[in-house]
């Protein structure tokens, strides 16, 4: 037998298939649509390392402005599509950046963005909050894959940014999760 004439034979075969599987197949391609195969491949995010390397980033590029005896005051990102609602990603990273800081001698208050309580990493020792001279804020987008963050040291007084870094990580697993706002319920009548 010819190999075209094998390679028809093959192709015959394999389109009956397909069409006396009928709906079947129909049902099993719809759901494979939605199944990304690619998410099983990749390496794990390590977001506190990711957002340790924000924080180096920050503090190289911030040098000449942003000191040591500076007060920043950590704030939580805003979720770009719902900037109302505080998502623990959205507490979790400038925590984490603040951390790294404060490892790195500067004088950050995470007041605003703790997620548990830590011993390590007290809040700072003078009352930050009446008079920050930074303010470490940022913001995020979800995409239907990633997750677009933006982390960024900003003068409180002028407002002008002074160090700011981007990146993008895979939007799965705990990092999703993280960073899907909770419904809030608003009650609009008086409780009785």
């Amino acid at each position: 037998m010819k190999a075209s004439t094998r390679n028809r034979a093959v192709s015959f075969l394999l389109l009956s298939l397909v069409f006396l599987a009928g709906c079947k197949t129909v049902m099993l391609a719809s759901g494979i649509a939605g199944f990304d195969p690619m998410s099983y491949f990749h390496d794990p995010v390590n977001m506190t390392e990711k957002n340790y390397a924000t924080a180096d980033y920050l503090a190289d590029r911030g040098r000449g402005f942003v000191k040591p005896y500076h007060k920043i005051k950590a704030l939580p990102l805003q979720d770009f599509q719902e900037p109302r609602i505080i998502t623990y990603f959205g507490k979790e990273t400038p925590k984490q950046v603040g951390e790294r800081l404060i490892q790195l001698g500067y004088n950050v208050d995470l007041s605003e963005v703790w997620t548990e309580v830590n011993k390590a990493y007290a809040p700072a020792p003078q009352p930050v909050t009446n008079d920050p001279d930074f303010i470490l804020a940022g913001s995020y987008v979800r995409k239907t894959s990633s997750l677009d963050v933006t982390v960024r040291i900003q003068d409180a007084r002028t407002g002008i940014e002074r160090a700011v870094f981007s990146y993008s990580v895979p939007r799965r697993g705990d990092i999703r999760k993280g960073s899907e706002p909770k419904p809030v319920i608003y009650r609009t009548t008086p409780a009785n």
